[in-house]
């Protein structure tokens, strides 16, 4: 039952963000929902011009195709959203358009586009955002139940709530797989450390050790960078826990197969990388930044960032209001405090590769990639916190 109230409370949170937000609010939104109408008619491959993010060809009804057309007032914070033109639900045809989603990985547009095969128009688009949002909760669920039933459950269920964001609730609420990735990663790490946690006790460990192979192969299988984030998840909770429970788990038949559910997720999802040939988004945009010039603006704005991960809504033009971002500032530092004053002290060490990470780990991206926004100003907070 606790399950269920909790999915209820979140799905009915993103299903408010999805019908509050305007329609193509959120960036890439029209890339997204036409990238999902292709894949819902079988189009898992496009007819691409280029590397991940140039213009791909796909075929979607018109009302998709014609999507691009609600951004009158993207980056524009003074403009309304009723600027927009009304979405023609008659033009069903299917025509050519152009997405810049078109090799990634087809798993999450393939459950998102489907409402499209049977609804049209702003209806249709709703209800993709709809089902995104449901989809998120889904793993959002898993993860706080998890947290709640942990050793000291108390702060782990208060880390789980405070790091579901406006931030992240805006993002299930729309057309984007950054959500799922998110969340997936959330579910993943902590039913992996409660299934660690209880690796002497195969009836407790069975619940976690399900959730750990569905929300490991689901977050394979999301983006470009998921089994980077995926490998990093196990690898802390590894640090946490150390190798032994890991060894008990697996000495079952049901660990083994949970395992085998997350390692053949990977492997799919490793698949899909080699045949779209979405190794070639690692490369980035080109621009007049240099790597070390990237590296650095990276880390210096590193705490800047952190309005993004509470909330930066719309083209990455609108903080959430400033009782808002001070309530999750406080939020974040009362856990980072808690954190390194936990006792005993030999634990607090473990919190030293996630701190590493978090700093660096962002920087040495756009480091690689020297990414146009950078210096531009575009997308720079939000494809720091969707990393």
């Amino acid at each position: 039952m606790p399950a269920l109230v909790t999915f209820l409370i979140l799905g009915t949170l993103s299903t408010l963000w999805s019908l509050a937000s305007p329609l193509m609010s959120i960036p890439d939104e029209p890339a997204h929902t036409i990238k999902a109408a292709a894949v819902a008619r079988g189009q898992l491959q496009t007819q691409e011009s280029g590397k991940q993010g140039d213009p791909a060809i796909v075929k979607v009804p018109g009302y998709v195709a014609e999507l691009g057309n609600q951004l009158c007032y993207a980056f524009k914070v003074q403009v309304s959203a009723a600027c927009s033109p009304d979405i023609n639900g008659q033009n069903k045809a299917l025509v050519p358009a152009t997405t810049t989603a078109g090799n990634y990985n087809p798993l999450y547009y393939l459950i998102v586009g489907l409402p499209s095969r049977l609804l049209s128009g702003e209806a249709a688009v709703y209800v993709m955002r709809i089902a995104s949002g449901l989809l998120s909760a889904v793993f959002m669920t898993m993860a706080i139940m998890a947290a709640r039933q942990m050793r000291h459950g108390q702060w782990p269920l208060v880390a789980a709530v405070v790091g579901l964001t406006p931030m992240a609730l805006y993002l299930a609420g729309s057309i984007n797989p950054n959500s799922l990735e998110v969340v997936t990663t959330a579910a993943f790490f902590v039913n992996l450390c409660l299934a660690l946690e209880n690796s002497k006790s195969p009836v407790a460990a069975r619940a976690p050790l399900i959730a750990v192979g569905v929300s490991g192969a689901v977050l394979a299988n999301t983006r470009a960078l998921s089994l980077l984030w995926l490998a990093i998840a196990f690898a802390v909770a590894l640090i946490a826990y150390g190798w032994r429970p890991l060894v008990e788990i697996l000495r079952s038949k049901f660990g083994v197969a949970m395992a085998g559910v997350a390692v053949l997720g990977c492997a799919a999802g490793l698949g899909w990388l080699v045949v779209a040939d979405s190794f070639k988004s690692l490369g980035g945009i080109p621009s007049k930044v240099t790597p070390d010039q990237a590296f650095v603006t990276m880390l210096d704005r590193t705490f800047d960032y952190v309005s993004g991960y509470i909330g930066l809504m719309g083209w990455v033009d609108t903080l959430t209001p400033s009782g808002v971002q001070v309530f999750w500032h406080f939020a974040f530092a009362a856990l980072v405090l808690a954190a390194v004053t936990s006792r005993p002290l030999r634990n607090r060490w473990l919190l030293v590769p996630v701190f590493i990470g978090v700093l660096v780990l962002p920087p040495s991206f756009s480091r690689r990639s020297s990414r146009s926004w950078v210096t531009s100003g575009r997308d720079d907070t939000s494809s720091r916190w969707w990393s």
